[in-house]
Protein backbone atom coordinates (compact mmCIF):
# COMPACT_ATOMS: atom_id res chain seq x y z
CA UNK A 1 0.00 0.00 0.00
CA UNK A 2 1.32 3.36 -0.73
CA UNK A 3 -0.23 6.31 1.24
CA UNK A 4 -0.52 9.51 -0.79
CA UNK A 5 -0.08 12.81 1.67
CA UNK A 6 -3.64 13.52 2.26
CA UNK A 7 -4.00 9.94 3.11
CA UNK A 8 -0.74 10.36 5.91
CA UNK A 9 -2.56 13.74 6.92
CA UNK A 10 -5.91 11.94 7.64
CA UNK A 11 -3.96 9.12 9.68
CA UNK A 12 -2.36 11.29 11.76
CA UNK A 13 -5.42 13.07 12.67
CA UNK A 14 -7.22 9.83 13.04
CA UNK A 15 -5.65 6.45 13.00
CA UNK A 16 -7.57 3.41 11.51
CA UNK A 17 -6.73 0.65 14.03
CA UNK A 18 -8.71 2.03 17.04
CA UNK A 19 -6.89 -0.96 19.21
CA UNK A 20 -3.95 0.72 19.53
CA UNK A 21 -5.21 2.29 22.46
CA UNK A 22 -5.74 -0.83 24.15
CA UNK A 23 -2.51 -2.70 23.38
CA UNK A 24 -0.77 0.00 24.95
CA UNK A 25 -2.15 -0.24 27.75
CA UNK A 26 -2.06 -3.97 28.17
CA UNK A 27 1.83 -3.87 27.38
CA UNK A 28 2.19 -1.01 29.93
CA UNK A 29 0.79 -3.42 32.54
CA UNK A 30 2.48 -7.17 31.54
CA UNK A 31 6.11 -5.01 31.03
CA UNK A 32 5.53 -3.67 35.10
CA UNK A 33 4.90 -7.82 35.36
CA UNK A 34 8.16 -8.73 33.79
CA UNK A 35 10.59 -5.96 34.51
CA UNK A 36 8.92 -3.68 37.16
CA UNK A 37 9.02 -0.34 37.19
CA UNK A 38 5.40 1.52 38.84
CA UNK A 39 4.13 -1.12 40.23
CA UNK A 40 1.91 1.22 42.44
CA UNK A 41 -0.21 1.78 39.24
CA UNK A 42 -1.48 -1.75 39.41
CA UNK A 43 -2.46 -1.57 43.41
CA UNK A 44 -5.94 -0.17 43.94
CA UNK A 45 -7.21 0.78 46.95
CA UNK A 46 -9.08 -2.25 49.36
CA UNK A 47 -12.31 -0.79 49.62
CA UNK A 48 -13.81 -0.65 53.76
CA UNK A 49 -10.52 -1.73 54.83
CA UNK A 50 -7.59 0.87 54.30
CA UNK A 51 -7.90 4.98 54.04
CA UNK A 52 -6.08 6.62 51.19
CA UNK A 53 -2.29 6.79 53.71
CA UNK A 54 -2.86 3.28 54.55
CA UNK A 55 -2.96 2.79 50.39
CA UNK A 56 0.34 4.55 49.74
CA UNK A 57 1.99 2.67 52.45
CA UNK A 58 0.81 -0.34 50.85
CA UNK A 59 2.48 0.63 47.33
CA UNK A 60 5.62 2.53 48.49
CA UNK A 61 6.13 -1.35 50.12
CA UNK A 62 5.29 -3.20 47.47
CA UNK A 63 7.98 -5.57 45.47
CA UNK A 64 7.56 -6.28 42.13
CA UNK A 65 6.76 -9.93 40.66
CA UNK A 66 9.97 -9.72 38.33
CA UNK A 67 11.40 -13.17 40.29
CA UNK A 68 8.04 -14.36 40.20
CA UNK A 69 8.57 -14.03 36.27
CA UNK A 70 11.74 -15.55 36.20
CA UNK A 71 10.37 -18.53 37.47
CA UNK A 72 7.18 -18.91 35.55
CA UNK A 73 9.04 -18.40 32.21
CA UNK A 74 12.44 -19.98 32.63
CA UNK A 75 11.47 -23.04 30.37
CA UNK A 76 11.08 -20.80 27.45
CA UNK A 77 14.56 -20.22 27.87
CA UNK A 78 15.20 -24.12 26.43
CA UNK A 79 13.97 -22.70 22.89
CA UNK A 80 17.32 -21.59 22.37
CA UNK A 81 19.53 -23.97 24.20
CA UNK A 82 17.95 -27.02 22.65
CA UNK A 83 19.57 -29.45 20.85
CA UNK A 84 19.49 -29.56 16.75
CA UNK A 85 19.81 -26.20 15.55
CA UNK A 86 20.03 -25.55 11.94
CA UNK A 87 20.08 -22.80 9.89
CA UNK A 88 20.24 -23.07 5.83
CA UNK A 89 20.64 -19.87 3.95
CA UNK A 90 20.68 -20.09 0.16
CA UNK A 91 22.92 -17.35 -1.46
CA UNK A 92 24.02 -17.82 -5.38
CA UNK A 93 27.48 -16.85 -4.64
CA UNK A 94 29.92 -17.77 -1.54
CA UNK A 95 31.36 -14.37 -1.30
CA UNK A 96 27.84 -13.08 -0.93
CA UNK A 97 26.73 -15.69 1.61
CA UNK A 98 30.14 -15.36 3.24
CA UNK A 99 30.13 -11.72 4.02
CA UNK A 100 26.19 -11.96 5.10
CA UNK A 101 26.86 -14.77 7.70
CA UNK A 102 29.32 -12.60 8.96
CA UNK A 103 26.78 -9.93 9.21
CA UNK A 104 24.09 -12.31 11.24
CA UNK A 105 26.95 -13.51 13.10
CA UNK A 106 27.20 -9.93 14.47
CA UNK A 107 24.91 -7.40 14.04
CA UNK A 108 25.93 -3.71 14.63
CA UNK A 109 25.01 -4.47 18.46
CA UNK A 110 27.33 -6.47 18.86
CA UNK A 111 25.56 -9.70 18.96
CA UNK A 112 24.38 -12.36 16.64
CA UNK A 113 21.08 -12.42 15.04
CA UNK A 114 20.15 -15.54 17.05
CA UNK A 115 20.96 -14.31 20.59
CA UNK A 116 19.10 -10.83 19.08
CA UNK A 117 16.16 -13.03 18.70
CA UNK A 118 16.47 -14.38 22.09
CA UNK A 119 16.88 -11.40 24.06
CA UNK A 120 14.49 -8.95 21.71
CA UNK A 121 12.05 -10.98 20.61
CA UNK A 122 11.43 -13.35 23.36
CA UNK A 123 10.31 -10.48 25.58
CA UNK A 124 8.12 -8.88 23.19
CA UNK A 125 6.64 -12.04 22.10
CA UNK A 126 5.77 -12.47 25.94
CA UNK A 127 4.11 -9.16 27.08
CA UNK A 128 4.39 -6.95 23.65
CA UNK A 129 2.70 -9.01 20.93
CA UNK A 130 1.23 -6.34 18.88
CA UNK A 131 4.85 -4.45 19.29
CA UNK A 132 6.87 -5.37 15.76
CA UNK A 133 10.30 -5.93 14.35
CA UNK A 134 11.90 -3.68 11.83
CA UNK A 135 14.25 -4.15 9.52
CA UNK A 136 16.53 -1.03 9.22
CA UNK A 137 18.56 -0.24 6.21
CA UNK A 138 22.03 1.56 6.03
CA UNK A 139 20.50 3.36 2.98
CA UNK A 140 22.70 6.29 2.57
CA UNK A 141 25.89 3.80 2.07
CA UNK A 142 27.76 2.14 -1.12
CA UNK A 143 27.77 -1.03 1.52
CA UNK A 144 24.59 -1.30 2.74
CA UNK A 145 23.78 -3.20 5.78
CA UNK A 146 20.35 -4.44 7.43
CA UNK A 147 19.37 -5.05 11.17
CA UNK A 148 16.74 -5.68 12.78
CA UNK A 149 15.13 -3.50 15.06
CA UNK A 150 12.82 -3.88 18.26
CA UNK A 151 9.71 -1.40 17.97
CA UNK A 152 7.36 -1.34 20.73
CA UNK A 153 3.55 -0.68 20.47
CA UNK A 154 4.11 2.58 22.49
CA UNK A 155 5.82 4.04 19.65
CA UNK A 156 3.72 3.02 17.07
CA UNK A 157 0.66 5.60 16.01
CA UNK A 158 -1.06 3.53 13.99
CA UNK A 159 -0.70 0.48 11.43
CA UNK A 160 -2.45 -2.09 8.94
CA UNK A 161 -2.43 -4.81 8.06
CA UNK A 162 -3.52 -7.60 5.95
CA UNK A 163 -3.32 -10.91 7.47
CA UNK A 164 0.28 -10.40 9.06
CA UNK A 165 1.95 -8.14 6.47
CA UNK A 166 1.81 -4.70 7.14
CA UNK A 167 0.75 -1.94 4.51
CA UNK A 168 1.60 0.25 6.33
CA UNK A 169 3.39 1.89 9.72
CA UNK A 170 3.08 5.31 11.04
CA UNK A 171 5.70 5.43 14.01
CA UNK A 172 5.88 7.85 16.65
CA UNK A 173 9.59 9.44 16.00
CA UNK A 174 10.26 12.04 18.20
CA UNK A 175 9.26 15.39 19.68
CA UNK A 176 11.27 18.52 18.58
CA UNK A 177 10.74 22.36 18.62
CA UNK A 178 10.54 24.26 15.68
CA UNK A 179 10.35 27.92 15.36
CA UNK A 180 9.79 27.79 19.30
CA UNK A 181 6.90 25.53 19.08
CA UNK A 182 6.42 21.89 20.33
CA UNK A 183 5.72 19.30 17.07
CA UNK A 184 5.22 15.91 17.18
CA UNK A 185 7.28 13.89 14.16
CA UNK A 186 5.53 11.18 12.76
CA UNK A 187 7.49 8.51 10.75
CA UNK A 188 5.80 6.76 7.73
CA UNK A 189 6.78 3.37 6.61
CA UNK A 190 4.76 2.35 3.15
CA UNK A 191 5.50 0.02 0.28
CA UNK A 192 7.60 2.67 -1.51
CA UNK A 193 8.70 4.83 1.07
CA UNK A 194 10.30 6.06 4.51
CA UNK A 195 9.45 9.11 5.20
CA UNK A 196 9.37 12.10 8.19
CA UNK A 197 6.39 14.67 8.82
CA UNK A 198 4.89 16.52 11.29
CA UNK A 199 1.76 18.68 11.50
CA UNK A 200 1.71 22.59 11.26
CA UNK A 201 -1.77 24.60 10.95
CA UNK A 202 -3.36 21.15 10.07
CA UNK A 203 -1.15 21.04 7.21
CA UNK A 204 1.33 18.02 6.28
CA UNK A 205 4.61 19.29 6.55
CA UNK A 206 7.93 17.42 5.42
CA UNK A 207 10.75 17.06 8.52
CA UNK A 208 14.38 16.22 7.75
CA UNK A 209 14.98 18.44 4.98
CA UNK A 210 18.63 19.20 5.65
CA UNK A 211 20.54 16.67 4.16
CA UNK A 212 21.82 14.27 7.34
CA UNK A 213 19.64 15.01 9.61
CA UNK A 214 17.79 11.56 10.92
CA UNK A 215 19.62 9.87 8.17
CA UNK A 216 17.31 11.21 5.50
CA UNK A 217 18.00 13.20 2.06
CA UNK A 218 17.09 16.86 1.38
CA UNK A 219 13.61 15.81 0.60
CA UNK A 220 12.96 14.21 3.83
CA UNK A 221 11.96 10.94 1.97
CA UNK A 222 13.81 7.78 1.53
CA UNK A 223 12.58 6.21 -1.63
CA UNK A 224 12.82 2.18 -1.26
CA UNK A 225 10.62 0.99 -3.86
CA UNK A 226 10.45 -2.68 -2.26
CA UNK A 227 6.88 -3.14 -3.00
CA UNK A 228 6.47 -4.41 0.87
CA UNK A 229 7.04 -3.05 4.56
CA UNK A 230 9.81 -4.72 6.11
CA UNK A 231 8.52 -5.54 9.64
CA UNK A 232 7.50 -8.47 11.47
CA UNK A 233 4.59 -8.51 13.83
CA UNK A 234 5.98 -9.81 17.40
CA UNK A 235 3.41 -12.72 18.60
CA UNK A 236 1.05 -15.01 15.99
CA UNK A 237 -1.40 -16.31 18.93
CA UNK A 238 -4.37 -15.07 17.81
CA UNK A 239 -7.04 -12.65 19.46
CA UNK A 240 -10.13 -13.02 18.19
CA UNK A 241 -10.99 -9.40 19.39
CA UNK A 242 -8.25 -8.15 17.28
CA UNK A 243 -4.43 -7.95 17.18
CA UNK A 244 -2.53 -10.92 19.13
CA UNK A 245 -2.34 -12.04 22.25
CA UNK A 246 0.91 -12.16 24.81
CA UNK A 247 2.14 -15.56 25.32
CA UNK A 248 1.23 -14.54 29.44
CA UNK A 249 -2.27 -13.57 28.61
CA UNK A 250 -4.01 -16.78 30.42
CA UNK A 251 -2.46 -15.42 33.88
CA UNK A 252 -2.95 -11.73 33.65
CA UNK A 253 -5.28 -11.66 36.34
CA UNK A 254 -3.73 -13.78 38.48
CA UNK A 255 -0.50 -11.65 38.27
CA UNK A 256 -2.18 -8.65 39.70
CA UNK A 257 -4.23 -10.75 42.02
CA UNK A 258 -0.83 -11.76 43.52
CA UNK A 259 0.85 -8.76 42.97
CA UNK A 260 -1.97 -7.39 45.35
CA UNK A 261 -1.21 -10.05 47.54
CA UNK A 262 2.44 -10.10 47.97
CA UNK A 263 1.68 -6.17 49.01
CA UNK A 264 -0.66 -6.71 51.68
CA UNK A 265 2.24 -9.48 52.84
CA UNK A 266 4.34 -6.57 53.10
CA UNK A 267 2.72 -4.52 55.03
CA UNK A 268 1.45 -7.09 56.61
CA UNK A 269 5.46 -8.08 57.50
CA UNK A 270 5.91 -4.15 58.02
CA UNK A 271 4.17 -3.13 60.62
CA UNK A 272 3.04 -6.37 62.37
CA UNK A 273 6.53 -8.57 61.74
CA UNK A 274 8.60 -7.55 64.92
CA UNK A 275 7.81 -9.13 68.85
CA UNK A 276 6.86 -6.70 70.83
CA UNK A 277 8.61 -6.73 74.11
CA UNK A 278 6.51 -6.77 77.44
CA UNK A 279 7.76 -7.24 81.23
CA UNK A 280 6.11 -6.66 84.58
CA UNK A 281 6.92 -2.57 85.61
CA UNK A 282 9.80 -2.47 87.59
CA UNK A 283 10.74 0.85 90.39
CA UNK A 284 13.28 2.93 88.58
CA UNK A 285 16.47 2.69 90.29
CA UNK A 286 17.45 6.41 90.09
CA UNK A 287 14.86 7.67 91.87
CA UNK A 288 13.21 4.30 93.97
CA UNK A 289 9.82 4.71 92.33
CA UNK A 290 9.15 8.00 93.54
CA UNK A 291 9.38 10.04 90.32
CA UNK A 292 11.47 12.89 91.77
CA UNK A 293 15.16 13.65 93.39
CA UNK A 294 16.93 15.85 95.17
CA UNK A 295 17.56 19.13 93.62
CA UNK A 296 21.28 19.83 95.20
CA UNK A 297 20.81 23.09 93.17
CA UNK A 298 17.72 24.06 95.34
CA UNK A 299 18.38 27.52 97.62
CA UNK A 300 16.45 27.74 100.47
CA UNK A 301 17.07 31.19 100.97
CA UNK A 302 15.03 32.23 97.41
CA UNK A 303 11.25 31.84 96.78
CA UNK A 304 10.55 28.44 95.60
CA UNK A 305 9.82 28.43 91.59
CA UNK A 306 9.17 25.89 89.05
CA UNK A 307 13.30 25.84 88.25
CA UNK A 308 14.02 26.05 92.71
CA UNK A 309 12.81 23.69 94.39
CA UNK A 310 13.57 20.63 96.91
CA UNK A 311 13.14 17.82 94.41
CA UNK A 312 12.87 18.11 90.73
CA UNK A 313 11.80 15.09 88.38
CA UNK A 314 13.74 12.37 88.08
CA UNK A 315 16.10 12.53 84.46
CA UNK A 316 16.03 8.77 84.32
CA UNK A 317 12.45 8.12 84.41
CA UNK A 318 11.34 11.35 83.81
CA UNK A 319 8.89 11.15 86.46
CA UNK A 320 7.08 8.04 85.70
CA UNK A 321 8.93 6.02 88.68
CA UNK A 322 9.12 2.89 86.57
CA UNK A 323 12.14 1.26 84.74
CA UNK A 324 11.90 2.87 81.04
CA UNK A 325 15.09 0.77 79.65
CA UNK A 326 17.15 -1.97 80.60
CA UNK A 327 21.35 -2.73 80.92
CA UNK A 328 22.35 -6.28 80.40
CA UNK A 329 23.55 -6.21 83.90
CA UNK A 330 20.41 -5.70 85.49
CA UNK A 331 18.95 -8.00 87.58
CA UNK A 332 15.25 -8.03 89.12
CA UNK A 333 15.17 -9.39 92.47
CA UNK A 334 11.66 -11.04 93.57
CA UNK A 335 10.17 -11.59 96.71
CA UNK A 336 10.39 -15.14 98.64
CA UNK A 337 6.76 -17.34 97.70
CA UNK A 338 6.07 -17.46 101.75
CA UNK A 339 3.67 -20.57 100.81
CA UNK A 340 2.13 -22.64 98.19
CA UNK A 341 -0.83 -19.84 97.48
CA UNK A 342 1.88 -17.13 96.83
CA UNK A 343 2.46 -16.74 92.96
CA UNK A 344 5.08 -18.01 91.23
CA UNK A 345 6.24 -15.65 89.01
CA UNK A 346 9.54 -16.49 87.75
CA UNK A 347 10.22 -16.94 84.59
CA UNK A 348 7.08 -15.11 83.54
CA UNK A 349 7.89 -11.47 84.39
CA UNK A 350 9.28 -10.62 80.98
CA UNK A 351 8.43 -12.02 76.99
CA UNK A 352 7.29 -11.27 73.55
CA UNK A 353 4.41 -10.83 71.77
CA UNK A 354 4.84 -12.95 68.63
CA UNK A 355 2.79 -11.76 65.77
CA UNK A 356 0.18 -13.68 64.25
CA UNK A 357 2.11 -16.60 62.94
CA UNK A 358 -0.72 -18.20 61.19
CA UNK A 359 -1.55 -15.62 59.48
CA UNK A 360 1.38 -14.91 57.77
CA UNK A 361 2.05 -18.56 57.04
CA UNK A 362 -1.09 -18.41 55.52
CA UNK A 363 -0.46 -15.39 53.19
CA UNK A 364 2.75 -17.22 52.17
CA UNK A 365 0.94 -20.57 51.02
CA UNK A 366 -1.43 -18.79 49.16
CA UNK A 367 0.78 -17.11 47.02
CA UNK A 368 2.63 -20.36 46.64
CA UNK A 369 -0.56 -21.99 46.03
CA UNK A 370 -0.91 -18.97 43.12
CA UNK A 371 2.29 -19.68 42.08
CA UNK A 372 1.66 -23.49 41.22
CA UNK A 373 -1.39 -22.58 39.66
CA UNK A 374 -0.01 -19.97 37.25
CA UNK A 375 2.52 -22.16 36.39
CA UNK A 376 0.38 -25.11 35.62
CA UNK A 377 -1.85 -22.18 33.51
CA UNK A 378 1.00 -21.69 31.28
CA UNK A 379 2.40 -24.75 30.52
CA UNK A 380 -0.09 -27.72 31.83
CA UNK A 381 1.99 -29.30 34.58
CA UNK A 382 3.49 -28.70 38.11
CA UNK A 383 7.52 -29.20 38.47
CA UNK A 384 7.86 -32.32 39.95
CA UNK A 385 9.87 -30.72 43.24
CA UNK A 386 7.51 -28.30 44.15
CA UNK A 387 4.79 -31.48 44.96
CA UNK A 388 6.82 -31.74 48.38
CA UNK A 389 7.36 -36.09 47.34
CA UNK A 390 9.87 -37.81 45.70
CA UNK A 391 8.81 -38.23 41.97
CA UNK A 392 9.87 -41.54 40.47
CA UNK A 393 11.50 -41.24 36.59
CA UNK A 394 8.57 -42.17 34.76
CA UNK A 395 6.13 -39.77 36.74
CA UNK A 396 8.92 -36.75 36.21
CA UNK A 397 9.15 -37.77 32.28
CA UNK A 398 5.05 -37.47 32.15
CA UNK A 399 5.00 -34.26 34.25
CA UNK A 400 7.62 -33.08 31.75
CA UNK A 401 5.95 -33.84 27.85
CA UNK A 402 3.25 -30.81 28.32
CA UNK A 403 6.33 -28.53 28.67
CA UNK A 404 8.16 -29.81 25.67
CA UNK A 405 4.99 -29.65 24.17
CA UNK A 406 4.67 -25.98 23.99
CA UNK A 407 7.93 -25.09 23.39
CA UNK A 408 7.86 -27.23 20.42
CA UNK A 409 4.91 -24.65 19.77
CA UNK A 410 6.98 -21.64 21.05
CA UNK A 411 10.08 -22.92 19.12
CA UNK A 412 7.94 -23.15 15.64
CA UNK A 413 7.42 -19.13 16.11
CA UNK A 414 10.81 -18.09 16.61
CA UNK A 415 11.62 -20.21 13.02
CA UNK A 416 8.63 -18.53 11.42
CA UNK A 417 9.77 -15.07 12.78
CA UNK A 418 13.41 -15.41 12.30
CA UNK A 419 13.36 -16.54 9.42
CA UNK A 420 11.35 -13.84 7.47
CA UNK A 421 13.72 -11.53 9.80
CA UNK A 422 16.61 -13.05 7.78
CA UNK A 423 14.65 -12.86 4.22
CA UNK A 424 14.02 -8.96 5.29
CA UNK A 425 17.65 -8.44 5.81
CA UNK A 426 18.94 -10.36 2.75
CA UNK A 427 16.72 -8.97 0.23
CA UNK A 428 17.84 -5.31 1.72
CA UNK A 429 21.49 -6.39 1.53
CA UNK A 430 22.13 -8.60 -1.15
CA UNK A 431 18.78 -8.45 -3.39
CA UNK A 432 20.53 -10.44 -6.68
CA UNK A 433 21.63 -13.34 -4.42
CA UNK A 434 19.52 -14.23 -2.13
CA UNK A 435 17.52 -17.25 -2.80
CA UNK A 436 15.92 -18.88 0.83
CA UNK A 437 16.51 -19.08 4.59
CA UNK A 438 15.27 -22.00 6.39
CA UNK A 439 16.39 -22.01 9.98
CA UNK A 440 15.13 -24.98 12.06
CA UNK A 441 15.21 -24.65 15.94
CA UNK A 442 16.06 -27.65 17.61
CA UNK A 443 13.62 -29.39 19.23
CA UNK A 444 15.97 -31.71 22.01
CA UNK A 445 14.76 -29.46 24.89
CA UNK A 446 16.97 -30.70 28.00
CA UNK A 447 13.92 -30.00 30.52
CA UNK A 448 14.72 -32.74 32.76
CA UNK A 449 17.84 -32.62 35.26
CA UNK A 450 21.17 -35.41 34.02
CA UNK A 451 20.27 -37.23 37.71
CA UNK A 452 16.92 -37.69 36.51
CA UNK A 453 17.50 -39.04 33.12
CA UNK A 454 20.46 -41.25 34.65
CA UNK A 455 17.63 -42.52 36.72
CA UNK A 456 15.25 -43.72 33.78
CA UNK A 457 18.45 -45.16 31.77
CA UNK A 458 19.08 -47.17 34.86
CA UNK A 459 15.42 -48.24 35.06
CA UNK A 460 15.09 -49.43 31.61
CA UNK A 461 18.03 -51.29 31.97
CA UNK A 462 16.67 -53.31 34.93
CA UNK A 463 13.29 -53.84 32.75
CA UNK A 464 15.35 -55.34 30.36
CA UNK A 465 13.86 -52.09 27.71
CA UNK A 466 15.35 -52.79 23.95
CA UNK A 467 18.37 -51.72 23.00
CA UNK A 468 17.21 -48.64 20.99
CA UNK A 469 15.58 -47.59 23.84
CA UNK A 470 18.39 -47.61 25.93
CA UNK A 471 20.51 -45.66 23.08
CA UNK A 472 18.17 -42.88 23.59
CA UNK A 473 17.85 -42.56 26.76
CA UNK A 474 21.61 -42.22 27.49
CA UNK A 475 21.72 -39.83 24.62
CA UNK A 476 19.17 -37.61 26.36
CA UNK A 477 21.73 -38.25 29.42
CA UNK A 478 24.54 -37.41 27.69
CA UNK A 479 23.20 -34.11 26.28
CA UNK A 480 21.85 -32.94 29.58
CA UNK A 481 25.04 -33.50 31.23
CA UNK A 482 27.24 -31.86 29.15
CA UNK A 483 25.29 -29.39 27.81
CA UNK A 484 27.33 -27.01 28.64
CA UNK A 485 30.73 -28.31 27.40
CA UNK A 486 29.97 -29.10 23.89
CA UNK A 487 33.47 -30.65 23.23
CA UNK A 488 33.24 -32.96 25.81
CA UNK A 489 29.80 -33.60 24.91
CA UNK A 490 30.78 -34.52 21.45
CA UNK A 491 34.02 -36.89 23.02
CA UNK A 492 31.31 -38.80 24.89
CA UNK A 493 28.76 -39.16 22.34
CA UNK A 494 31.43 -40.38 20.28
CA UNK A 495 32.69 -43.39 23.34
CA UNK A 496 29.22 -44.15 23.00
CA UNK A 497 29.01 -44.77 19.23
CA UNK A 498 32.69 -46.17 19.82
CA UNK A 499 32.38 -48.82 22.43
CA UNK A 500 30.97 -52.26 22.24
CA UNK A 501 28.06 -53.48 24.24
CA UNK A 502 28.02 -49.60 25.65
CA UNK A 503 24.97 -50.76 28.09
CA UNK A 504 26.60 -53.81 29.44
CA UNK A 505 29.66 -54.10 31.99
CA UNK A 506 32.14 -56.95 31.61
CA UNK A 507 30.50 -58.98 34.05
CA UNK A 508 27.29 -58.54 32.33
CA UNK A 509 28.68 -60.16 29.28
CA UNK A 510 29.80 -63.51 30.53
CA UNK A 511 28.62 -66.53 29.68
CA UNK A 512 27.01 -64.43 26.59
CA UNK A 513 29.34 -62.87 24.46
CA UNK A 514 31.38 -64.63 22.69
CA UNK A 515 35.35 -64.51 23.52
CA UNK A 516 36.22 -62.19 20.86
CA UNK A 517 33.69 -60.17 21.94
CA UNK A 518 34.31 -59.73 25.53
CA UNK A 519 38.28 -59.50 24.67
CA UNK A 520 36.94 -55.98 22.82
CA UNK A 521 34.90 -54.68 25.55
CA UNK A 522 38.03 -55.66 27.98
CA UNK A 523 40.53 -53.65 25.36
CA UNK A 524 37.75 -50.19 24.47
CA UNK A 525 38.95 -49.18 28.13
CA UNK A 526 43.07 -49.14 27.68
CA UNK A 527 42.41 -47.95 24.03
CA UNK A 528 39.97 -45.53 25.21
CA UNK A 529 42.27 -43.47 27.26
CA UNK A 530 44.91 -42.63 24.61
CA UNK A 531 42.16 -42.30 21.76
CA UNK A 532 42.72 -38.62 19.77
CA UNK A 533 38.76 -37.79 19.73
CA UNK A 534 39.47 -34.88 17.40
CA UNK A 535 39.26 -37.08 15.15
CA UNK A 536 36.40 -38.04 13.26
CA UNK A 537 34.36 -41.06 14.21
CA UNK A 538 34.93 -43.64 10.86
CA UNK A 539 38.96 -42.87 11.99
CA UNK A 540 38.79 -43.76 15.28
CA UNK A 541 36.52 -46.67 14.86
CA UNK A 542 39.26 -48.11 12.14
CA UNK A 543 42.35 -47.21 14.90
CA UNK A 544 40.35 -49.32 17.28
CA UNK A 545 39.84 -52.28 15.01
CA UNK A 546 43.21 -51.94 14.44
CA UNK A 547 44.28 -51.75 18.28
CA UNK A 548 42.41 -55.42 18.85
CA UNK A 549 43.88 -56.97 15.77
CA UNK A 550 47.53 -55.76 17.04
CA UNK A 551 46.71 -57.10 20.37
CA UNK A 552 45.64 -60.27 19.05
CA UNK A 553 48.60 -60.84 17.01
CA UNK A 554 51.16 -59.45 19.70
CA UNK A 555 48.96 -62.63 21.82
CA UNK A 556 49.28 -65.21 19.32
CA UNK A 557 52.76 -64.70 18.81
CA UNK A 558 53.90 -64.54 22.05
CA UNK A 559 52.01 -67.87 22.46
CA UNK A 560 53.54 -69.45 19.71
CA UNK A 561 56.97 -68.33 21.39
CA UNK A 562 56.59 -69.75 24.74
CA UNK A 563 54.69 -73.47 22.97
CA UNK A 564 58.15 -73.62 20.88
CA UNK A 565 60.28 -73.41 24.27
CA UNK A 566 57.86 -75.43 26.19
CA UNK A 567 58.45 -78.17 22.92
CA UNK A 568 61.93 -77.44 23.06
CA UNK A 569 62.42 -78.41 26.85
Amino acid sequence: MVLDEGQILQLIEKPSNPMIKEWKRQHGVLDIYMNGGDVATQLEKVKNFENEEQKKLRQSIARSTKDLMSYLLNPLQKVYSANGFNNQIEIKTETAKKKFFEHIDKLPEGMSLRKWMQTYWMEAYISDPNGLILIESESWEDNPRSYPTYKSINTVHDYKLKWDDFEYIIFLHKEVEIDNSKYQIYRVYDDEKDALYYVKNNKLMPYGNVQGVDSFDENHIWQHDKGYVPAVLASDIVNKKGGKKPFIEKIDESLKEYLRDSSVHSIYKFLHGFPIFWRYAMKCTTCSGDGRVTNYSYDPEQPESDTNQPTKKCPTCHGKRLKVTSDVSDGVTLPLPQNSDDPKLAPDIAGYVTPDLETWERQVEEMLSMKKDMFYALWGTTIAEEQGVEKTATEAYLNVQPIMDKLSTVSDTAEEKENKVIEYMAKAMIPDYFETSTVKYGKRFLIETPDVLWNKYITAKEKNAPVSTLDHLYEQYLMAEYHNDMAMMERKIKEFNLEPFVHYSVTDLKGIATADQLQEKILFSSWNSKADYDKDIETLEQEFKDYVIKYKDENNSEDSSRNQRGQGD
